[in-house]
């Protein structure tokens, strides 16, 4: 007949552990070898996605901005507000690029 769990105070055998909560304890079971590939299969499709995804989506955005800009810029045939416009559109995103390339340098 099986006995019952013994409740161990372990707070009482670490000194300093006396006045803290106990949160959680769990016991987690070893990954097998095809959960792992599932598992790194799912992370590497999810850093595909999300992270390069949105770089190169990014990327591709303000591509097309800086060409519209260049566009409206250097043909002779557009109106001073639109040059005044993409004038300052231009400036906005290499002022952009520049914050975002120095501000991830200081992190």
């Amino acid at each position: 007949m099986p006995s019952e769990p013994k409740q161990a105070d372990v707070s009482k055998a670490i000194p300093g552990l006396e006045d803290l909560p106990l949160e959680k304890v769990e016991y987690k079971r070893p990954e097998d070898e095809q959960d792992k590939a599932l598992r790194l299969h799912k992370e590497r499709l999810n850093f595909y996605f999300k992270d390069l995804g949105t770089l190169g989506f990014s990327a591709l955005l303000l591509s097309v901005a800086v060409i519209c800009c260049l566009v409206f810029l250097f043909n002779s045939q557009s109106a001073p507000a639109e040059k005044d416009w993409a004038r300052s559109v231009l400036m906005l995103v290499l002022t952009g690029a520049i914050g975002f390339a120095f501000g991830k340098a200081t992190k």
